[in-house]
């Protein structure tokens, strides 16, 4: 009961906090005060303001949810890092408008750059469902053959179908060009390929890849996510480090009263 009462008690201090943050600043003082103080219920107050707006154009602009969510994560780590000065909430509204319509058609053209330029590569090729064996044929196996990959085929197999990397992306970790990080890939995912045909879970190349880009990544139940980073700030207090992954899930998720 004691530890019930603690913890309404703090969660209704949070609520009164963000109540006043609501009432007394504008959006121009709420990223004055971030930029001091790097306060939480700060950045959370300017999400809950102004997300909406932000998502609403970058949707407007971009063919899918997910690029609309990515955009809208770079319009606000764009707000948070350039601190532009502003002196009125309209000045910020045409600034978050401006620079989500930048943001929006830089990842439409740079997207549609990508798959002109991989539609042609086999890893990049997704093989026929009616093709590929069923995934419950090959998940048993999957992440024991990638642990007997050598280290740098490992890498670009987990950056390419776990990380969800662009070709470029994995080029630029490496140090090398786009082509040769494509190279990399296919034959990285070529041994990966025999690896589990040892294993019974034989597949071509495009089958491999077509079902490592559906299945290999699942997303965890929200819930799940706000847990681990309940457990990240009573480890660690919340610091700037901690602010930057409470700032990121909160984006990606939608959770704002965390």
């Amino acid at each position: 009961m004691r530890a019930a009462r603690v913890i309404a008690a703090a969660e209704f201090v949070t609520f009164c906090r963000r109540c006043r943050l609501s009432i007394e600043m504008n959006g121009p003082e709420l990223l004055a005060s971030y930029k001091g103080r790097r306060s939480e219920d700060v950045f959370t107050e300017l999400v809950r303001r102004y997300t909406n707006l932000v998502y609403s154009v970058a949707k407007r602009h971009l063919p899918d949810a997910a690029m609309a969510e990515e955009a809208t994560q770079t319009v606000f780590l764009r707000l948070v890092k350039a601190s532009p000065k502003l002196n009125t909430d309209g000045a910020l509204v045409g600034w978050l408008h401006r620079t989500t319509v930048h943001v929006s058609v830089d990842m439409w053209r740079s997207e549609s750059r990508r798959r002109t330029r991989e539609q042609h590569v086999v890893t990049m090729e997704p093989a026929s469902p009616e093709n590929a064996p069923p995934w419950e044929e090959v998940a048993p196996h999957l992440d024991q053959a990638l642990d007997l990959l050598h280290d740098e085929d490992r890498e670009v197999v987990l950056l390419r179908f776990f990380a969800k990397k662009r070709m470029r992306e994995i080029g630029q970790l490496l140090g090398v060009t786009e082509d040769a990080a494509k190279m990399r890939v296919s034959r990285a995912v070529d041994r990966l390929r025999s690896q589990l045909g040892l294993r019974g879970a034989g597949c071509t190349v495009a089958a491999l890849a077509y079902l490592m880009a559906e299945h290999s990544i699942e997303a965890a139940p929200n819930h799940v996510v706000a847990r681990v980073l309940a457990l990240k700030f009573t480890a660690s207090g919340a610091g700037s480090g901690a602010s930057l992954v409470f700032t990121k899930t909160s984006l990606i998720l939608g959770v704002l009263g965390l």
